[in-house]
């Protein structure tokens, strides 16, 4: 899974890029609004993590904007303080939900797993095939009864296969779902990754 995160505060950022790839999520970083809107348009994202004080544009601007051109990733809006009405407006303009700063790491993952649940085309808890079932809630994985051992981008390769097991996958396809835009390991890369699994 692919998110992006975008937020100014290099503290707050550092705290979610570490969380969020314990959970084995590529992620990407836009430090404002006019670079969120870019990268939106760019990649393609599973979920977009979006702080609502942002440089140059804020983040019920990008929700606009995003929805208003057709986007449907799930938008996860982060906020210092929790007005009602603000929640309002933020979910009117087009998030998905609203978590407040700062927040519980537990509960944080626990929102962004719901969200991306949501837009899942497999809504089971558990991914399956054959013997082979991935349980995205406990991050395990299992052929019959015997745990697998993954690496980071392995579990992400399997689990991008099993949530949309009748598409035709390429390299490039990997490339964009599994590793952040920053990282650039080549088409080789993905086939030596692809092997191991």
């Amino acid at each position: 899974m692919k998110v992006l995160v975008v937020e100014d505060d290099g503290a707050v950022v550092q705290a979610l890029q570490s969380l969020l790839a314990s959970y084995d999520y590529a992620v990407d970083v836009a430090p404002d609004g006019e670079a969120a809107l870019t990268l939106a348009e760019t990649f393609t994202y599973d979920l977009m993590v979006l702080d609502l004080m942002l440089p140059k544009l804020d983040g019920l601007t990008v929700c606009r904007r995003l929805r208003s051109q057709g986007q449907h990733l799930p938008i996860l809006l982060l906020a210092g303080h929790g007005e009602a009405q603000q929640q309002a407006t933020a979910l009117h303009a087009g998030a998905d939900d609203y978590v407040l700063k700062p927040f519980d790491a537990e509960e944080f993952m626990a929102r962004v797993q719901a969200l991306l649940r949501r837009g899942s085309p497999t809504p089971a808890p558990i991914l399956a095939w054959g013997k082979l079932q991935l349980d995205p809630a406990a991050h395990r994985v299992c052929y019959d009864i015997h745990p697998l051992l993954l690496t980071p981008k392995e579990y992400a390769i399997l689990e991008l296969l099993l949530r949309q097991p009748e598409r035709t996958w390429n390299a490039q396809g990997f490339l964009d779902h599994s590793w952040s835009s920053l990282e650039a390991p080549g088409l080789e890369a993905v086939r030596v990754h692809i092997k191991e699994l």
